[in-house]
């Protein structure tokens, strides 16, 4: 993908790039799954397990102040994953760092059998509305 192009450019060498190198694009989502037309849910995958780092999507507003259990969407489904639904907030750790937009905080959560399966919630800005200063959002942000 573009994206990638223009990361790799950027990281020619070291960490960065051997991080780039790792990194797989599917067709589908983290948790295994594509919404096909005419058929619905399509299992593509396994779930992650505990060798596998998953993004959540999250919103602010559910990681500071309602908690995993209002969140809907690719969020929901990864929160109903990880056993998370019910909880009143997310883990201490993910509160205090992810603060803002373009915050994001590595959590492991346990799990009965096996490894801890590890999540990064990150928060990205809101295309669907205008900036909290009435301004429209810039290219910048978008890429």
């Amino acid at each position: 993908p573009p994206c990638l192009q223009r990361l790799s450019k950027m990281a020619a060498s070291g960490p960065a790039l051997d991080l780039l190198q790792r990194v797989q694009v599917v067709p589908y989502s983290v948790l295994g799954q594509q919404l096909v037309r005419g058929e619905g849910v399509v299992d593509r995958a396994g779930p992650p397990d505990a060798g596998i780092v998953f993004c959540d999507p999250a919103g602010l507003p559910f990681i500071q102040r309602t908690g995993p259990g209002g969140a809907g969407g690719a969020s929901g489904a990864i929160y109903d994953f990880l056993g998370i639904r019910d909880d009143d907030a997310f883990p201490e750790p993910v509160r205090e760092a992810v603060t803002a937009v373009g915050l994001a905080k590595h959590h492991a959560y346990p799990q009965e059998e096996g490894g801890p399966l590890h999540c990064i919630h990150t928060v990205g800005p809101n295309f669907n509305r205008r900036r909290d200063d009435g301004r429209q959002h810039s290219r910048e942000e978008a890429q």
